[in-house]
């Protein structure tokens, strides 16, 4: 699966989900979900991509009207 994001903060937020909380807030961070059950993560609880064969995009927003 090829993944690409526009800025290395959202690919941060891909990557770690704590990161993703904090940076767009606990309702926005939900916006895909591995469709994995449990998700790989590492032991830092990273997940880890090469293990994650799709995810469900949930909302792409643009609230700045651009």
């Amino acid at each position: 699966m090829n993944v690409s994001f526009s800025d290395k903060k959202l690919e941060q937020c891909s990557e770690d989900g704590r990161y993703c909380i904090k940076y767009l807030g606990s309702k926005r961070a939900k916006i895909f979900e591995p469709h994995e059950e449990p998700i790989p993560t590492d032991k830092s609880g990273k997940y880890i991509w090469l293990e994650i064969r799709g995810v469900e995009v949930i909302e792409i927003t643009n609230y700045h009207g651009k």
